[in-house]
C-alpha cells in the first residue's frame, strides 16, 4: 500500500516492539521495508495506543484525527484498508 499511495501523501511508520534489537535488524535485513520504522523495545507506545494484537493499523487524517484501527492482517482486509487510506488521504 505504502507504493501504491505514497505519491498521494500516504506515510507508513511501523513501530516494532521485539525487545532484542538485535533479531529485528535481521528480519529486517532478510525482509526490507522502504518506510520508515521505529524501534519501541520497551512497549510505551503500544501501551499508549492500547494495542491489542499484531500487527496493528492506525490510520490517520491529514488533520491528525485517527480515521480507523484494525488489528491483525490478511488478504480480504486490503479493500477496507485501501478505502479507509483514500479516505484519509482525501481529507482536508
Amino acid at each position: 500500500m505504502h507504493n501504491q499511495f505514497a505519491d498521494s501523501g500516504l506515510v507508513i511508520i511501523a513501530v516494532n516492539v521485539d525487545r532484542d534489537r538485535e533479531k529485528a535488524d535481521k528480519f529486517l535485513e532478510k525482509n526490507p521495508v522502504n518506510f520508515m520504522i521505529g524501534f519501541d523495545s520497551e512497549g510505551t507506545l503500544a501501551k499508549s495506543y492500547d494495542v491489542k494484537g499484531m500487527p496493528s493499523t492506525y490510520i490517520i487524517d491529514r488533520k491528525g484525527q485517527l480515521v480507523t484501527s484494525h488489528i491483525g492482517f490478511r488478504d480480504k482486509d486490503k479493500g477496507e484498508l485501501q478505502t479507509k487510506i483514500v479516505e484519509a488521504l482525501n481529507s482536508k
